[in-house]
């Protein structure tokens, strides 16, 4: 007979299989309209090869779908694969992402507050239009938040909001975790005319996927448009009393809890050592 098992042995083994079935799921879905991921494209080995990186790297947060529109987004503006794997994993040691591909409710529930409050600040009767047909934040928010866009605007308009966050983070302070909420209500703000008409089905379907001809420069205009104060956001992130009170949110449970966030990857030199960044053509730069 074989040895027995060391404990949490098995369990590991589970984690293993089922990021590698979570990954063989995705991967056919991640961009389809882009032949560089799918039927022997270029970066379809790459993009696979650094999912599985990623998660026996941090095996705390594994794969979580979703990651794989990170990854092949990534992949698009940078050939090396090495560095693409670098920025993925420094993009998702900021605290708006790990808090988030972590699946911690409290923390999740805590951040989806603060975006109402901020919903309702920005966008009033949005926002009670949304209260009266049973829309709720989380609805719309989580799923935006963990691909940051790239599964629901065209690409064009994607870049550019990516290129804005990657500013922000350059500049800390928070300020990346500040501007995924300014572009989450600037792409509200800028749907607002047609999802104040629309009822509760039309709207999860309009925020599922924005039409290919939407104008990235009117989508930017909108996200410039909305206001949060760095210091508000902050102490509201900070203190959860803050913000008011809502239901639970139903979220899969996680694999396993831990705080510690991404250290510097060992041997990654200039190409990632501090953060690696995209190398987009500016677009539009919000402060």
């Amino acid at each position: 007979a074989g040895a027995a098992a060391a404990p949490g042995e098995e369990e590991e083994e589970a984690d293993r299989a089922d990021t590698v079935r979570l990954i063989a799921v995705d991967l056919p879905r991640t961009f389809p309209q882009l032949g560089f991921f799918h039927d022997g494209g270029p970066t379809a080995l790459g993009l696979e090869r650094i999912l599985h990186a990623f998660a026996s790297f941090r095996p705390d947060i594994g794969y979580v779908q979703g990651m794989s529109y990170l990854a092949a987004l990534i992949l698009l503006f940078m050939e090396d694969e090495y560095n693409a794997f670098v920025a993925l994993a420094n993009l998702l040691s900021q605290d708006v992402y790990f808090e988030f591909f972590r699946l911690q409710q409290e923390d999740i529930e805590h951040h989806i507050q603060v975006f109402d409050i901020f919903f309702a600040e920005n966008l009033p009767l949005l926002k009670r239009h949304f209260e009266d047909e049973g829309v709720r934040s989380e609805m719309f928010l989580v799923g935006w938040l963990l691909t940051m866009f790239s599964k629901t605007l065209p690409l064009d308009a994607c870049v550019r909001v990516w290129d804005s966050l990657m500013h922000a983070i350059s500049q800390g302070g928070g300020l990346g975790e500040m501007f995924c909420m300014r572009a989450a209500l600037g792409v509200l703000k800028h749907l607002a005319p047609e999802l104040c008409s629309r009822d509760f089905e039309g709207i999860r379907s309009t925020l599922s996927r924005l039409p290919e001809a939407t104008d990235p420069d009117q989508l930017c205009e909108a996200i410039a448009g909305i206001r949060i104060s760095p210091s508000r956001f902050r102490a509201l992130l900070r203190d959860p009393r803050q913000a008011p009170r809502r239901a639970s949110l139903l979220l899969p449970t996680p694999r396993a809890a831990h705080t510690d966030l991404l250290s510097p990857l060992p041997g990654a030199g200039a190409a990632g050592g501090g953060g690696a960044q995209l190398d987009i053509a500016k677009g539009c730069v919000v402060a």
